[in-house]
């Protein structure tokens, strides 16, 4: 009996240290990507086709956890850069890294796991919601302040968003939720630029025109 008890405790502490090995292994996904450690991919996409439904959602809880730790330090240093005038095209550097990051997930992912398990979709949605924060942020920081100048780079950079997931993905506007700017907030925005412009306009104008009454 002690003997049984034994080998089987042996093979506990062999599945637990398995256990504890693989579930680091989805830590180093974008090592694994960066350093081109395919064979290591084929491994855990197999592993995870085999896995019970609630072993499938922790592996997936991973992967959310690891996008999310690329966004923490990020949503600090948005809310410091936003903090003034002329400072929303700074604070919106600060994301350029997901096209590099969504390039690198698409190209090394996507023929490696079943197209059934929409690895790759999960990615992009996570990065999205994100960087929906990461604006929510940057527009919450400067709303009432926001220059004309902020306002066009703020939907310029949005509207240059959409076309890189698109071109990328084929995923539309439509399809990607929650909007990086709602309807309502885009128009108000959109609103307060051209009248802002117009206004600038108008000034500029009128200092020509009395720059040249002065010559006459």
């Amino acid at each position: 009996v002690f003997t049984l008890k034994r080998y089987f405790k042996r093979i506990d502490d062999v599945k637990l240290e398995f256990e504890n090995r693989f579930w680091e292994e989805p830590k180093r996904l974008f090592a694994m990507l960066l350093n081109r450690e395919h064979r290591s991919i084929v491994k855990m996409a197999k592993v995870m086709v085999r896995m019970a439904p609630e072993a499938r959602s922790r592996m997936t809880g991973v992967f959310e956890e690891l996008v999310q730790s690329k966004f923490v330090g990020v949503k600090t240093m948005m809310t410091a850069a936003a903090g003034g005038e002329g400072k929303v095209a700074d604070a919106l550097k600060l994301l350029d890294f997901y096209q590099s990051d969504l390039l690198l997930i698409r190209d090394g992912l996507s023929s490696r796991f079943p197209a059934d398990m929409n690895i790759v979709t999960f990615f992009l949605l996570s990065y999205h919601r994100n960087i929906a924060q990461c604006i929510d942020v940057c527009v919450k920081q400067q709303d009432q302040v926001l220059s004309s100048g902020d306002t066009l780079e703020l939907l310029s950079w949005t509207a240059d968003y959409h076309r890189v997931i698109e071109d990328m993905f084929g995923t539309t506007k439509e399809d990607l939720e929650p909007q990086l700017l709602d309807r309502q907030l885009e128009q108000r925005l959109l609103g307060k630029f051209v009248k802002e412009s117009a206004g600038k306009v108008a000034e500029w104008i009128g200092t020509l025109v009395k720059n040249e009454c002065r010559s006459l």
